[in-house]
């Protein structure tokens, strides 16, 4: 079964964006699919809002081929830099995030 893997901004600060990534991850794993949230801080997670979301490390994982990884639109231009070869979402709370800090040069090969 794969494993989905919602990217998630080691920030603690009270963020309507990253509670709704921790409830998609709740709600799918109710509805028996294994998600997590992924952050990249060993033990972190967020703790401004009462959860019992299951959590991943960037650290810890090695994603398998069947694994899906969802990125919040936030990533912007980094989207097509993070884990090469894993089937990837995005994640699209806010458009105008969606293309914040890409470049207007059409000779920049760094969109995914």
């Amino acid at each position: 079964m794969s494993n989905i893997y919602y990217l998630c901004p080691d920030s603690n600060e009270p963020i309507g964006g990253i509670k709704v990534l921790y409830r998609h991850v709740d709600v799918l794993n109710k509805n028996n699919l294994k998600a997590f949230i992924l952050h990249q801080k060993k033990d972190f997670k967020c703790s401004w809002f009462e959860n019992e979301t299951k959590i991943s490390y960037f650290t810890d994982i090695q994603f398998a081929p069947d694994d899906y990884l969802v990125i919040p639109e936030v990533y912007g231009p980094k989207l097509s830099s993070l884990a090469p070869g894993i089937k990837k979402v995005v994640f699209n709370q806010n458009c105008y995030y969606t293309f914040l800090s890409y470049s207007l040069d059409k000779a920049a090969t760094n969109t995914p």
